[in-house]
């Protein structure tokens, strides 16, 4: 056998050899991710499970209680939930940031709390546990808040809404089917509220793109409860953190005409920001301008959330 032919016969063994080890680490992959898909059934509760819970929250439940569902990526009864919370006269919204923020938390004077998996969340170990309520378990966590005065999701149907172009064009946004729709050729530009990727967890706050580039996004919430503090929260969603596009947003937040905080952010950030901002002195009523803008738009998708107390 020639020198070319036994390099050739080595090369193939190394390469059969690397092709084996290979299919080997992905089978081992696959067992693994199999075992715990199989451990992560055996864990959670059958669908027959939460009807205990689900029947004791159905006489007790107030519209104004919150719903934690623990671990938050639970699918069930988070898919079946809304529904239910909605007959029972609740706006059907429940708690998904995980961790809560005070913030997330400050709305509510009552907080439900399923916990599929037997555990309660940290910030909830006041939890009172409700007896009889098993093998889901079910706790009340009752506490006496200073509610907002003003929640801006709340508000965000009276909030006055428009677009200006870098030539200051208006485009005026109307309130129409939950959403405030600014006559754009895309539907994202819309500004609601609803439930997203950001901070890294979900959190249901208010979507507020910064189109157009070199343009800026203005909410305005007038003559409203003037409160001693503003706690506003905003970040980056996961949409646009994975898109090397755009330019920071900067976002600023007004009373009156008094600018009170203003951050950039970053395109690749993607943390959720808290911030307590004292409220100027004046009226008993005061107007609570949000700003939003970039100098390139693209894939910037943005989000906060906010109240005044």
């Amino acid at each position: 056998m020639t020198a070319g032919r036994r390099r050739s016969v080595t090369d193939e063994t190394g390469k059969s050899l690397q092709t084996n080890r290979f299919i080997g680490g992905l089978v081992a992959i696959l067992a693994v991710i199999f075992l715990l898909h199989e451990w992560t059934l055996a864990e959670s509760p059958a669908d027959s499970d939460w009807e205990p819970a689900l029947s004791h929250l159905n006489k007790e439940l107030l519209p104004e209680d919150g719903i934690l569902i623990s671990p938050t990526w639970h699918a069930y009864p988070g898919k079946k939930i809304g529904p239910f919370l909605s007959r029972a006269g609740h706006d059907g919204h429940l708690l998904h940031a995980d961790p809560l923020t005070l913030l997330d938390i400050s709305r509510y004077p009552r907080i439900w709390v399923l916990t599929p998996q037997g555990e309660v969340p940290p910030l909830l170990q006041t939890c009172q546990s409700i007896e009889g309520v098993s093998p889901v378990g079910l706790c009340l966590w009752q506490r006496d808040i200073r509610a907002p005065l003003v929640d801006f999701i709340d508000k965000l149907p009276q909030a006055k809404v428009h677009r200006s172009g870098k030539r200051k064009n208006i485009i005026k946004c109307d309130w129409k089917k939950k959403r405030h729709q600014c006559k754009t050729s895309k539907r994202m530009y819309d500004v609601r509220a609803f439930v997203g990727e950001v901070g890294d967890t979900r959190r249901h706050s208010i979507f507020a793109h910064p189109y157009p580039s070199n343009g800026k996004l203005e909410i305005l919430y007038r003559k409203l409860r003037r409160g001693d503090t503003l706690t506003v929260s905003y970040g980056n969603a996961l949409r646009g953190v994975r898109m090397n596009q755009g330019a920071p947003v900067v976002f600023s937040v007004f009373v009156d005409d008094e600018l009170i905080h203003e951050a950039q952010i970053e395109i690749d950030d993607f943390t959720w920001n808290t911030v307590e901002l004292r409220v100027p002195s004046g009226d008993k009523t005061c107007d609570y301008r949000f700003v939003v803008t970039s100098d390139d738009s693209s894939w910037r998708h943005f989000f906060f959330d906010g109240a005044a107390f």
